[in-house]
């Protein structure tokens, strides 16, 4: 167990560290994801979460979209905030298709319609 964790702290900071690089690649960081995911441990929530952010701070759509639905696949709710982001990006860049899969899953996730609606109305 104790392998394991570290193991798994080891494959974190490797992520953070990508992240705060200058010379950032989504595949480097899909590939620690899927190691992770192929050889253990399983990612956690800070995982997919640190991999969202990165994937919207790089501006990579599909892959922010892969993220969120591993994310809800693994049990993990994604944030209202990165859903916002994910959302905004989306229709910014007038993918429709990813912005409504997003919006729906914002639907399914928060029973707070209200915040759903409102963050839409600053689209039109």
């Amino acid at each position: 167990m104790f392998l394991t964790i570290l193991n798994y702290n080891r494959g974190y900071r490797v992520m953070l560290s990508q992240l705060k690089s200058k010379n950032t690649c989504w595949q480097e960081l899909v590939e620690i994801y899927t190691g992770m995911k192929r050889f253990g441990p399983p990612p956690v929530a800070s995982t997919f979460n640190t991999l969202l952010n990165g994937m919207l701070l790089l501006g990579d759509l599909k892959h922010a979209i892969f993220i969120v639905e591993e994310m809800y696949r693994n049990h993990f709710v994604p944030s209202f905030t990165s859903l916002s982001k994910t959302l905004k990006m989306a229709v910014k860049v007038g993918n429709l298709l990813d912005g409504l899969l997003v919006f729906k899953l914002m639907l399914r996730l928060y029973a707070r319609p209200v915040e759903v609606i409102l963050l839409c109305n600053c689209f039109i």
